[in-house]
Formats: structure tokens, C-alpha cells, sequence
């Protein structure tokens, strides 16, 4: 299966390593949904989810994006993964230049992930998935791009891989996801690759 989305991921460490933050959230059923900024898009596999998230630019929006996140977990059973563009951070140590993010919205993302029970799953290449500026003076980077999943998502996909990719284009960078899982109904591995664009 491969889908493509918009989602974009980074978070300070050396390039190449795989980081991981332990915060959590989780996924079910499908629907499409847009509320003001924000955008869901989730697919009901027979054995889990995925979801494409746009959270809202705007921090005023920003509750009701957490909102639409805790809705969408409505089966906490089922192994979910959450790809997207979060338009947050978790921590100050994710963002370099500019003004400093104020600690209440990182802390209200935090909330939103642990009550969904979603994990950061870390990732491979460039630490940040968003920049701006061209200079040293302006320069800001930071994460605002990831994949969250529940720890049933993490049992099920052993072999996964998030990559940051590199970009001409645009101020994110695209996320991609690949994985192997072994199907219960066949004994064949079946491949998994999600891609964020």
C-alpha cells in the first residue's frame, strides 16, 4: 500500500541518528474532516489506522485541532499511527532561532498526545522539518512534522522507519514512512510504506 500527504518531522540531533520522544496519542476509524486550519484524513485498515494531520496555523485554532485528535481516538485497541503536520513542538529544544514557543502550547500538545496515548517514533536524517529564512540573522528551524503512533502500532510494525526527507521546494521537508509487518492471515511479509510530501 503507499499513500502520500503533506507532513513534515525534525528534532535536534545529529544527522543520521534515530531520536525519539516519548509522549503518546492514538487512531481509528475512517473519516475526513476539516474544522477552520486543521485537516484529518483517517483509513480503517483490518488490522490498524493511519491518519493524515494538518493542525491549525493559527494557535487561537489550536484546541480545536487537540479536540478533533481526541475524537478521532475512539479505539484505543486498535494499532494507530498519525503522520502530519502538527504545527507545534514538545519541547523548546525542537526549535532553533526566532522568538522562544510559549511553554503552554508545547504543554497543551503534550496533553493532546498522552491522552490519545501516541508515541513520537523518532525519525532518520535532518533533525528539523521546517524552515524559514535564508540568513543567519533570520534563520528558524524546527519540528513542527512528525509521526506519533500508539504502542499497539509499534507492536505490530517492528521494522519501521521514519525518514526526513531533503526539499526544494517548499519550507517543510516531506516525512516517509516504510515498514514490514507479518500479515496473521498469510505467511508473507507484508510491506507497509506511507510517504509525506
Amino acid at each position: 500500500m503507499v499513500s502520500s500527504l503533506q507532513a513534515f518531522t525534525s528534532t535536534a540531533t545529529s544527522a543520521g541518528a534515530l531520536h525519539s520522544c516519548s509522549f503518546r496519542t492514538t487512531i481509528s476509524h475512517t473519516t475526513n474532516q476539516r474544522i477552520g486550519g486543521q485537516h484529518a484524513a483517517t483509513r480503517k485498515r483490518d488490522m490498524h489506522n493511519h491518519t493524515r494531520l494538518h493542525v491549525a496555523p493559527e494557535v487561537t485554532n489550536r484546541a480545536d485541532s487537540w479536540g478533533l485528535l481526541r475524537q478521532l481516538n475512539d479505539c484505543p485497541y486498535i494499532p494507530w499511527c498519525v503522520l502530519g503536520d502538527f504545527n507545534e513542538i514538545l519541547c523548546s529544544a525542537e526549535k532553533v532561532g526566532g522568538l522562544q514557543r510559549v511553554e503552554w502550547q508545547m504543554q497543551n500538545f503534550r496533553d493532546a498526545l498522552l491522552d490519545c496515548a501516541l508515541d513520537d517514533m523518532g525519525y532518520k536524517g535532518i533533525w528539523y522539518t521546517w524552515e524559514w529564512g535564508r540568513s543567519a540573522s533570520n534563520n528558524i528551524r524546527c519540528r513542527l512534522d512528525r509521526g506519533v503512533a500508539t504502542l499497539q502500532w509499534f507492536d505490530l510494525f517492528l521494522n519501521y522507519q521514519l525518514d526526513h526527507l531533503t526539499h526544494s521546494i517548499s519550507d517543510h521537508f516531506p516525512l516517509m514512512l516504510t515498514s514490514n509487518i507479518m500479515h496473521p492471515r498469510r505467511d508473507r511479509v507484508w510491506h507497509f510504506k506511507f510517504e509525506a510530501a
